[in-house]
């Protein structure tokens, strides 16, 4: 039992000795440093649960529309290769189709030139006979005349 008693009173005198040795500004000065370092925790705490209760009721509705977004554009993708191609030829299309109404106005007025061209002609070839049935008409009478003679 003395040795035991010894051993404890031992034992207490090693912490007398300690808590000596413990500045108590020191001990108070990181316990200040402790209440800091607890409100500093706690207040992260309160901001990241208001971040998280924020996140989750506006960025999650938007986070789930842009995915629904991308999950409806990537159903379309297979078929933008075909559509780039279609809407390339509906452009050429367009194009010819904006100059169609000039090309047609330009065979229009060609139509309309030989027309005209093909009704002078005409009139020539009218005239040209009327100036040859006269010429052998008077040829005819010229020879007769030079038969009588």
């Amino acid at each position: 039992h003395g040795g035991a008693s010894k051993s404890l009173l031992n034992r207490l005198e090693d912490m007398e000795a300690l808590v000596a040795t413990v500045d108590s500004a020191a001990l108070e000065q990181t316990a200040t440093k402790a209440k800091v370092i607890r409100a500093d925790l706690e207040a992260a705490s309160k901001a990241r649960n208001k971040l998280m209760a924020t996140y989750k009721k506006e960025d999650s509705k938007m986070i789930q529309q842009l995915y629904q977004q991308m999950v409806d554009l990537e159903g379309l993708s297979g078929y933008l290769p075909s559509l780039v191609d279609r809407l390339q030829q509906l452009a050429t299309l367009h194009q010819q189709a904006s100059t169609f109404g000039t090309r047609l106005e330009e065979l229009e007025r060609g139509a309309t030139q030989m027309e005209a061209s093909v009704g002078q002609l005409e009139e020539g070839m009218v005239k040209l006979q009327e100036t040859m049935v006269q010429n052998i008409a008077t040829m005819e009478s010229n020879l007769q005349k030079l038969d009588k003679n």
